[in-house]
């Protein structure tokens, strides 16, 4: 193909599942040419170092191929249902009283309702990232307006706070009628998970959904619940942890994966070099989840990027 796509991933320095993914598939490889911006350390041709928390964000785009195709998935530690889940505490978002918008909380609020497994967090590093993963969103918003890609996606987890944002605050963006809240199922293409995760794009897609079986169950051991593993009890995890981690807590495990080309849960991950990444300090600069629990299922990846040639050579 003379004119390749040309795709700009931005946030997927970490696992490069978008590169990765397409990279692996012979029916699209050869169609797409993917740039990556992140903050981790650039691995490849056309993958650059970059703060997409930057307050002139679109002029650090300027010197780049327009895209065809923009994908992103922002910090979602800033959009996180998690703090706010029984026995969690609560997130810095809150809607106002005519639930009509989403707004901060204030720092007193925030201590005064923290508790269970988030009751040791520091308030001023919860707000930190907060607001720096609102500028993150709002830079990824800002580039698509600007740049109108013909088609886009914004990924995150189905109960992150990110999509009652967008519909409530960015009426400048958001688009009832061509914006499409696309759910997919990780477990449905081979993750260890049950949870469920948004693309929020341009494109109605037709993806794998709905729950399924969860690989483990729940178990107290001397006083703490553990996630553990039903077909091989010698292998568990913290419920406090990810649950999606439980496939990295056995090696034995990860080589029976499932087979799958993920970047989490499969041979390809532990094979890979570790990636030097940021760590998480409040520094004004754009944080990193670069951990295999940011990973997207390439099979899925592939399913989307499918969908989103058909529709570009029409």
């Amino acid at each position: 193909m003379k004119n390749k796509i040309i795709v700009w991933d931005l946030f997927g320095g970490g696992q490069n599942s978008v590169y990765n993914s397409i990279n692996e598939n012979e029916k699209i490889r050869d169609l797409f040419e993917v740039y990556t911006w992140d903050v981790t350390e650039p691995t490849r041709e056309h993958h650059y170092k970059l703060d997409l928390s930057s307050d002139d964000i679109v002029e650090l785009f300027k010197g780049y191929p327009k895209p065809d195709i923009i994908v992103a998935s922002p910090l979602c530690q800033s959009f996180s249902c998690v703090l706010s889940m029984k026995g969690g505490g609560t997130p810095f978002w809150k809607l106002n009283e005519n639930k009509d918008l989403v707004i901060e909380r204030s720092v007193e609020e925030f201590e005064q309702l923290k508790n269970g497994f988030t009751k040791n967090l520091k308030a001023d590093v919860q707000l930190f990232i907060k607001r720096l993963g609102q500028k993150c969103l709002d830079n990824t918003i800002e580039l698509i307006k600007y740049y109108k890609p013909k088609l886009f996606y914004i990924e995150n987890p189905k109960n992150s706070m990110m999509w009652k944002y967008i519909k409530l605050n960015r009426k400048d963006f958001f688009d009832e009628n061509n914006h499409f809240l696309n759910e997919a199922s990780y477990g449905k293409y081979g993750f260890l998970t049950t949870k469920a995760t948004y693309f929020y794009s341009n494109l109605r897609l037709e993806l794998k959904k709905g729950r399924i079986e969860p690989p483990y169950y729940v178990k107290e051991i001397d006083g703490e619940k553990y996630y553990v593993l039903k077909d091989d009890e010698s292998v568990k995890l913290k419920r406090d942890l990810d649950s999606r981690m439980i496939g990295l807590a056995s090696i034995s495990k990860i080589i029976k994966a499932r087979k799958v080309k993920s970047g989490m849960g499969a041979m390809d991950f532990i094979q890979r070099s570790k990636t030097p990444v940021q760590k998480n300090k409040m520094v004004n600069e754009q944080i990193c989840e670069a951990g295999p629990a940011s990973a997207i299922p390439h099979d899925l990846v592939n399913d989307i990027f499918e969908q989103f040639y058909a529709v570009m050579k029409s």
